[in-house]
């Protein structure tokens, strides 16, 4: 497990392939609290001019599992490594994977301005 508390610039986070480069300049918060590209995820946090957000990766879903699964979705991690961020890299940290193509289940307490997050990786299938 992975964990780590910051306050997040824009208020979203970014957890994707290390190597990918999906542009997400398309992603409306207003639409969607979350959207995918490619083999990348932004998602909506609690601004960090409102405090910090509680951030923890997991291989299998914790217990006590947070109450709102704000997406589930399959991408290719084909280095391995998935990397989740803000969009100026203030907070970046890189993590492990158990295969090639994962499952990312984001599961935060707030739908629309979560202050704690988990990501849950598992391999796919």
């Amino acid at each position: 497990m992975l964990s780590f508390q910051s306050k997040v610039d824009h208020g979203c986070l970014i957890v994707r392939d290390v190597g990918a480069e999906d542009d997400l300049t398309d992603w409306d918060p207003a639409d969607a609290n979350w959207y995918r590209s490619g083999n990348s995820i932004i998602f909506g946090v609690m601004p960090g001019v409102e405090g910090p957000v509680q951030c923890a990766v997991f291989d299998e879903c914790p217990e006590p599992a947070l109450p709102v699964v704000l997406a589930r979705q399959e991408i290719s991690a084909p280095s391995r490594r998935l990397v989740v961020h803000d969009p100026n890299e203030t907070v970046r940290f890189e993590f492990r994977v158990q295969a090639e193509v994962v499952e990312l289940l984001l599961l935060v307490d707030d739908g629309d301005f979560a202050s704690r997050v988990q990501i849950v990786s598992t391999a796919a299938g």
